[in-house]
């Protein structure tokens, strides 16, 4: 048996095929009204869900979050783990951190795609920016690690 899910946020998004955002209560009742299995949260910041109401408007409707997707934090705030920033850096993996922890409470995976960042500096530089996102990135693997989290890497 497969099981099948749709994409929501709390958040309004202009990115992404985010079919129900903006209201949470709304989209998880709308994903199980249309017969899907759980959901993907695309989230901007984990840290300012009700982490207890949402467990139990999930138990309330039987469904699953499969995965926490972490694109917002690059495409609304700008933190990526492969900014030339060291406080975007940072933030991005703060983010990401918030995002493990309730994932670990959830059961579910993270997505590792948007919130990379892009590469931008210049040649002479580029070296620098890639091993700086490498450490970032794997701040985040070690902290999935010792929450029993699987991280997802997002070929985008």
């Amino acid at each position: 048996m497969f099981n099948i899910g749709v994409s929501i946020s709390p958040e309004k998004s202009d990115f992404g095929p985010i079919l129900f955002s903006g209201n949470l209560d709304k989209g998880l009742e709308a994903a199980k009204n249309l017969g899907y299995d759980g959901v993907e949260l695309s989230l901007l910041d984990s840290d300012k869900i009700d982490r207890a109401a949402l467990e139990n408007k999930l138990k309330k409707l039987n469904l699953k979050v499969f995965a926490i997707a972490t694109g917002q934090t690059y495409y609304t705030d700008g933190f990526s783990l492969f900014s030339s920033s060291e406080d975007k850096r940072d933030m991005a993996v703060k983010r990401i951190t918030s995002h493990i922890n309730l994932a670990s409470i959830l059961g579910c995976m993270v997505i590792i795609g948007g919130v990379r960042g892009k590469i931008n500096e210049k040649e002479d530089k580029k070296a620098e920016q890639i091993e700086k996102g490498k450490a970032a990135l794997v701040k985040c693997i070690k902290h999935a690690e010792k929450m029993g989290v699987i991280l997802l890497l997002e070929p985008i």
